[in-house]
């Protein structure tokens, strides 16, 4: 699944309940977003579970010069 950085907690459960999608594991803060929660790596659940940045399989963003970057992450 594809999930916008500016999504925030709240939208993503409103359109799971609709989809029948979730993602493996949440946080369950409502409205922080998850390029927020995964760009401090500070939402997980122990030492011994994945937590959210576990699962990014892929980041995408625009840069500074108008220009998609790709970033393939090996975290499996």
């Amino acid at each position: 699944m594809k999930v916008g950085a500016a999504t925030t907690n709240l939208q993503m459960l409103n359109w799971s309940i609709g989809s029948g999608w979730t993602l493996p594991m949440d946080i369950i803060a409502l409205m922080i977003t998850y390029g927020g929660s995964n760009a401090t790596i500070t939402h997980g659940a122990g030492i011994n579970n994945k937590n959210l940045n576990d699962i990014v399989l892929k980041l995408e963003f625009i840069n500074a010069l108008g220009e998609t970057q790709v970033n393939i992450l090996l975290n499996m």
